[in-house]
């Protein structure tokens, strides 16, 4: 997409460089880092905005007047996209994307949404100071440096859920344990059908799995209350979620979130 630059010019996302200038809120504002990431298969999930920005489903953007994850506003998708790119402020928290207000990494948003326990947090940005290309100003962040830092904020946020005692288990939960692990591409259901590499089993159709959802967390509630070993029903609800396969991706991540707690 194009990014706002002062004085009202305009620049690809793809070639900014650490030390560029861009607009914020606030004014303009230096990159200090530019974060890549590599999509996996050439392609992403992602959502269409109006006016064309192509973003991460669960990546703020202020939209008319409130900051809002793109996934309430548009159809989430897969689509060709060899990488995304985030970026690190000298200061402000947001920068303009393709007409669009999007968070910048390690943005708190003013307290108005704690988008997620990592990317919008300071220590997103203390991970990226330790990373050893965080001196030319360009990290690629990987699938393996994305992998350890969701395990990290999905076992924070389920620690949290837990502060006192078992939570209420529900799809919100599950949705938000989804979206820590995964980052902003979690917390949305599939839209469509699933397979599971090197298995035969056929997931449900997308039309059932919310409904599946709520089932599973019903059953699990109705286990624990009765007294269950809580080893069987962690067990089983790491082979309710990869059966059901709700999420496009994750799942796997999914299931470890909701047993964890049980």
């Amino acid at each position: 997409g194009l990014v706002r630059l002062p004085q009202g010019r305009s620049a690809p996302a793809e070639d900014l460089r650490p030390g560029d200038e861009v607009q914020t809120p606030e004014g303009p504002a230096a990159v200090l880092c530019v974060v890549v990431s590599p999509c996996a298969a050439g392609g992403a999930l992602l959502a269409e905005l109006e006016g064309g920005l192509l973003i991460s489903g669960g990546h703020p953007v202020l939209w008319k007047g409130w900051w809002r994850r793109p996934q309430e506003l548009a159809a989430v998708s897969w689509r060709r996209c060899p990488r995304l790119y985030n970026f690190v402020l000298s200061r402000g928290g947001a920068l303009t994307v393709d007409g669009v207000l999007c968070a910048a990494l390690g943005a708190s948003l003013g307290g108005e949404m704690a988008w997620h326990p990592y990317w919008g947090s300071r220590r997103v940005l203390d991970d990226l100071r330790r990373h050893p290309s965080w001196d030319s100003g360009v990290v690629e962040w990987t699938v393996e440096c994305r992998r350890v830092a969701g395990e990290a904020a999905q076992v924070e946020a389920a620690g949290r859920a837990c502060s006192a005692g078992l939570p209420k288990l529900d799809a919100q939960l599950l949705r938000h344990l989804h979206e820590a692990a995964c980052g902003p591409i979690g917390g949305a259901l599939r839209a469509g059908p699933a397979s599971i590499a090197g298995s035969a089993h056929r997931p449900p159709d997308a039309e059932k799995a919310p409904g599946l959802l709520q089932s599973c967390c019903e059953e699990t509630s109705r286990a624990l209350a009765s007294a269950a070993d809580s080893v069987a029903v962690a067990a089983y609800c790491l082979w309710w979620v990869n059966h059901v396969h709700p999420f496009p991706d994750g799942n796997g991540r999914a299931a470890r979130g909701l047993a964890w707690p049980v």
